[in-house]
């Protein structure tokens, strides 16, 4: 059987290490939550009269001691997986229960990879990406933009915009700028995830747009 053979029957069945840019954008999106906390979500959940699910996170993994948070995420209508937090979160379990399978491991996350060139097969082609690091597998935003033509905003109407730069944190920043927007700058209440002194040294401070609007507001 043919390397690309191989991989279109598997991607008809399993997630490829190419989903996981998409997927991690959307999460971060829907969740507000940074990218490291995302990619060490856990299989293990409880759904609560069926409107959310509740998922204990952890938010640092560094020593023995890991810091972790217990959040409750609406699901949703049955139709609106990616609109909700809860909702792509239950659908993400049901796309890698197969793989989890083979992998067993506790995390959520579990891809398969084409292991010809490199000897592996059968089982072993299975594997919980980020169990060892969270930086292993690299993933490359950009890369993934560049592959789907996204650009910016043309500079004007004769000319053309330019390669879209994306990157995990931005995306999390712009998801934080718009939660104070939405909240009127009330840091208190936007500060979800986060302090409020983190929000603002972090997310807030030094944002171009951040900056703006705050100007725009102060005015």
């Amino acid at each position: 059987m043919t390397w690309r053979r191989r991989l279109a029957q598997a991607e008809q069945l399993f997630l490829l290490k190419r989903d996981l840019v998409p997927i991690l954008i959307l999460l971060i999106a829907l969740t507000g939550r940074n990218v490291e906390t995302l990619k060490d979500l856990p299989a293990e959940h409880q759904i609560l009269e069926g409107t959310a699910v509740q998922i204990q996170l952890t938010k640092r993994r560094r020593g023995d001691q890991h810091w972790h948070e217990t959040v409750t995420w609406e699901i949703g209508p049955p139709h609106r997986e990616l609109d909700t937090p809860g909702g792509l979160y239950l659908l993400l379990h049901r796309l890698m229960t197969r793989g989890r399978t083979y992998t067993d491991s506790t995390a959520l996350w579990s891809i398969w990879r084409n292991g010809i060139a490199g000897g592996i097969t059968g089982i072993a082609e299975h594997m919980s990406p980020f169990r060892a690091s969270l930086s292993d597998p690299p993933l490359m935003p950009s890369e993934w933009a560049a592959g789907h033509s996204l650009l910016t905003d043309p500079p004007s109407e004769t000319e053309v915009g330019r390669p879209l730069t994306v990157t995990f944190g931005r995306i999390r920043t712009t998801i934080e700028v718009a939660r104070v927007k939405r909240l009127g700058g009330h840091l208190p209440s936007a500060a979800r995830s986060n302090s409020v002194e983190v929000l603002f040294g972090n997310y807030l401070r030094g944002d171009a747009s951040a900056a703006e609007w705050s100007a725009e507001t102060l005015t």
